[in-house]
C-alpha cells in the first residue's frame, strides 16, 4: 500500500514497479493523510494522477482507474493504464493530485515508480496521456456533431417555412392579378360603352348635343357606381362618420360634467380626510392597513377608529380575561368506557387542572379485596389517590372503593360477599 501526506513529508512507503506493455494489472492502494497524522477526507474531491515518465519523455494525467475504498479515511485504489508504462525507466516525479468543486488542489508527496523493459518489438511508441483533455476532446465533438445536426435541422425547417411563406405569396399575387383583370375588364367595358354612346350620338344626327352628353354622363355615373362598390369611403361620408382633430375640445366630449380630480397619494388615502382626490384600489388597501389596529391597541381595547380582526379580539380577550373565565373557556367533558367485565358508567369533566368523575351502578367482577380496572383517563393523576363508594344496599355501605393512580388507570375492589350497584364522586388533580 502507499501510505501518502499531504504535507508532502513521507514518500510512499514502497516502490510501483511495472513494465513496458503492462495494461491495467498494476492495481495499488493508497492511503492520504493530513499533516497531523488523520485521514484526509476524500468526499466530493477528484483524484487524479499525475507523472513524468524517465527523461520527461511524456507526461501521464490521468482521472480514470480511481476508485474510492473509504473517503472518510482517505482510501482509495488506482489501476495503471498501459499509457503509463509506456517508457522504460524511474519516473522523474510521480504523486496524486485532488480538487475539489470550487477548484481547491492539494498533493500528496512523490512516490516511486520503476518501469522495466521489454522484449515487444511491436509495443507502441510512448505518448503523453491526459485523461481529462482526452474527455473533454470526446465531449467537444459530441457538442460539434449536437450542433451540425441542429443547425442541419433549423436549416430544414427554415426551407419548409420559406417555402410555404413563398406559397403564401404566390397565392396573394394570383388573387391580386385576379383583381386587376377583373378591373381592368370594367373599365374596358366602361370605356367602350362610352364610346359607342358616342359614336351613336354622332351617328344619329337628330339626336341633339345634350343628349349624348346625358347619356355620357350617366355612363361615367355608372362606372363610379361599380368603382364605389370597392368598400370605399367617400369624402363626405368620411366627414360624417369620423370626427376632426379641431372638433375634440373638451367641451365636445363633455369634460366638463367628470370631476377634475387628482389621485390620491398613500398619506392621502391612508388618512381618508380629502374630498377633492380620487383612490385607486391600492390606496384603499392601504386606508384600511393603516387603520387595523395593532395588539396594544387590541389589549387596550380603547381606540374608537382602529379595526378588530379575528387575530386582534384573540388578543384583547387572551389579555383581558380572568385564568378562571380562561379555563371554562377550554373545559372539556367525556364518558369513560367501563372495561375488565365490570358494568355502570363513568363520567368526567375537565376545568383547568382538575377533572371531575361521576360513577353510576358501578358492578361487575373481582371482590372479596382482588382490584379490578374499569377503564384508563385521558389524564393521568398528579398522585395515586383512593375513594369510598356508597351503594344501593345499606348492609353494603363502605365496603367498595376506587383508585386513580399516575398512569390514568382507574381500579376498583369490594367485598365479594355484596352485588351491589355502587356510586360516587371524585376528583383530582392532573399531571402538568
Amino acid at each position: 500500500m502507499l501510505n501518502l501526506d499531504i504535507s508532502k513529508e513521507t514518500n510512499g512507503g514502497h516502490i510501483v514497479h511495472g513494465r513496458v506493455g503492462d495494461n491495467k494489472s498494476c492495481i495499488e492502494k493508497v492511503s492520504v493523510i493530513k499533516e497531523d497524522g488523520t485521514p484526509f477526507d476524500l468526499t466530493g474531491l477528484t483524484i487524479t494522477f499525475m507523472g513524468n515518465t524517465y527523461n520527461y519523455q511524456t507526461k501521464v494525467i490521468s482521472s480514470d482507474g480511481i476508485e474510492v475504498k473509504d473517503a472518510k479515511k482517505g482510501l482509495f485504489q488506482y489501476t495503471f493504464p498501459s499509457e503509463a508504462f509506456g517508457v522504460a525507466g524511474p519516473y522523474e516525479r510521480s504523486y496524486f493530485q485532488f480538487t475539489d468543486k470550487n477548484g481547491v488542489v492539494a498533493t500528496t508527496g512523490d512516490f516511486e515508480v520503476i518501469v522495466l523493459d521489454n522484449t515487444d518489438l511491436t509495443a507502441n511508441e510512448a505518448e503523453t496521456i491526459i485523461s481529462e483533455y482526452n474527455k473533454l476532446v470526446e465531449e467537444l465533438q459530441q457538442l460539434q456533431k449536437k450542433s451540425i445536426s441542429d443547425l442541419r435541422q433549423q436549416q430544414e425547417d427554415y426551407v419548409i417555412e420559406l417555402a410555404q411563406a413563398f406559397a403564401e405569396l404566390k397565392s396573394d399575387v394570383a388573387t391580386l392579378e385576379s383583381k386587376i383583370k377583373t378591373y381592368e375588364t370594367g373599365v374596358s367595358k366602361t370605356a367602350t360603352d362610352a364610346q359607342n354612346a358616342v359614336d351613336t350620338a354622332a351617328t344619329n344626327a337628330n339626336n341633339t348635343i345634350s343628349t349624348a352628353a346625358t347619356n355620357a354622363a350617366k355612363m361615367i355615373s355608372d362606372a363610379l357606381e361599380e368603382f364605389q362598390k370597392g368598400n370605399f369611403y367617400t369624402k363626405l361620408e368620411s366627414d360624417e362618420r369620423f370626427a376632426k382633430k379641431v372638433d375634440l375640445t373638451k367641451e365636445n366630449v363633455q369634460l366638463g360634467n367628470v370631476d377634475n380630480y387628482a389621485t390620491a397619494n398613500q398619506t392621502e388615502a391612508e388618512q381618508g380626510i380629502a374630498l377633492n382626490k380620487f383612490v385607486t384600489p391600492m390606496g384603499v388597501k392601504q386606508h384600511v392597513d393603516a387603520r387595523m389596529a395593532t395588539q396594544e391597541e387590541a389589549e387596550a381595547g380603547s381606540s374608537e377608529t382602529a379595526i378588530m380582526t379575528p387575530l386582534s379580539v384573540k388578543q384583547h380577550f387572551d389579555f383581558n380575561l380572568p385564568d378562571s373565565i380562561k379555563s371554562l373557556l377550554n373545559l372539556q367533558s367525556g364518558t369513560l368506557t367501563i372495561t375488565g367485565g365490570n358494568t355502570g358508567t363513568l363520567n368526567w369533566v375537565r376545568i383547568g387542572d382538575l377533572v371531575f368523575c361521576m360513577v353510576n351502578s358501578l358492578n361487575g367482577r373481582s371482590g372479596g379485596g382482588l382490584e379490578s380496572s374499569i377503564g384508563s383517563m385521558p389524564f393521568k393523576a398528579k398522585r395515586y389517590l383512593e375513594f369510598l363508594l356508597t351503594s344501593d344496599d345499606r348492609s353494603a355501605m363502605n365496603s367498595s372503593q376506587l383508585s386513580v393512580s399516575t398512569d390514568g388507570a382507574i381500579r376498583w375492589k369490594r367485598s365479594s360477599g355484596f352485588g351491589s350497584n355502587y356510586h360516587g364522586m371524585f376528583f383530582y388533580e392532573i399531571q402538568e
